[in-house]
Order: C-alpha cells, then sequence, then structure tokens
C-alpha cells in the first residue's frame, strides 16, 4: 500500500461458551480485543497458563478432561470478556468519540471545561487499574480450588 490510512482491529462479541466437549478456545479466538489496553496476548498467556495448571493437574485424566475445561471456562471466559469491553472503552476515551466527551463542547468556561477533561483522566487512569491489581495467579489458585472440590471426592457431576 502506497498510502495506507486505515487498519482493522477486529474483535469479536463475548461468546457465550469457549469450550465445547474436549475442545477449548483460548487468545484471540476466544476474545479478540482492541490493542488499546495491550491486553491481546496476555490474556491469550493467562488463558495457556490456567489451561496448563489444570491440565498438569493429578486428577485430570483423560475421563475428566471435559470437566476440567468447564472449570477454565467458568473462570477466564467472564473475565476475557470483561477486558474485551474495558479495551474497547478505553479506545473511545483515547480517541475522543465516548459520549462524555460531548459534554465538554457544552461548557462554556474554560474551568468548566478543564474539569470535566480532568474528571476523563481519572477515568482513563481507574481503567487501568485492574491490571496492576489483578494477578493470573489469583485465578489459577481458583480453579484450581473448583477443580479439586468437585473431581477431589471422586465424582464428576
Amino acid at each position: 500500500m502506497d498510502k495506507p490510512s486505515r487498519w482493522a482491529i477486529n474483535t469479536i462479541t463475548d461468546l457465550p461458551a469457549s469450550v465445547h466437549d474436549r475442545v477449548a478456545l483460548l487468545g484471540d479466538a476466544a476474545h479478540a480485543m482492541t490493542t488499546h489496553q495491550a491486553q491481546g496476548a496476555a490474556q491469550a498467556i493467562e488463558d495457556a497458563y490456567i489451561l496448563a495448571s489444570l491440565l498438569a493437574h493429578p486428577l485430570t485424566t483423560s475421563s475428566t478432561v471435559s470437566e476440567v475445561l468447564k472449570i477454565y471456562e467458568q473462570v477466564r471466559l467472564p473475565w476475557t470478556n470483561w477486558v474485551v469491553k474495558a479495551s474497547a472503552e478505553q479506545g473511545k476515551l483515547y480517541e475522543f468519540v465516548d459520549p462524555r466527551f460531548e459534554e465538554l463542547a457544552g461548557q462554556t468556561s474554560f474551568e468548566e471545561k478543564k474539569e470535566k477533561f480532568d474528571n476523563l483522566v481519572d477515568v482513563i487512569v481507574d481503567n487501568w487499574k485492574w491490571s496492576w491489581e489483578t494477578s493470573a495467579d489469583d485465578d489459577k489458585q481458583n480453579a484450581i480450588g473448583m477443580l479439586e472440590k468437585k473431581l477431589g471426592k471422586g465424582k464428576i457431576e
């Protein structure tokens, strides 16, 4: 392309499921997202980390894989669907297309505009907090706890 001016950022809507029987989706196949929080690859790595931890667990056998994958889905799918939404919201803020920017146009004084703009800056910073306040280790421990509760007694429901 001689004069590139646009490119596609492909995303997917929330999936109702990311597991079927003995097949699990992870990474962009399960949660393709915008680039605005640089989380696409990070979420794929976390998916793999948690999935590998579950599959390597001593209670996981060829007969329990389907149940183990459902646990992976229960832990990861709601979280990654949330990250997809958070990244999209952040993009709207970065690109000044969030509806909250329309309020700036209606303000008459510089002080009113500055106050509203400062509030949006705070929103942008707050939208990043989850990335340094959460850990995939917490999700891994939660998933392993679920696995041990479900399979540790030798029964599969």
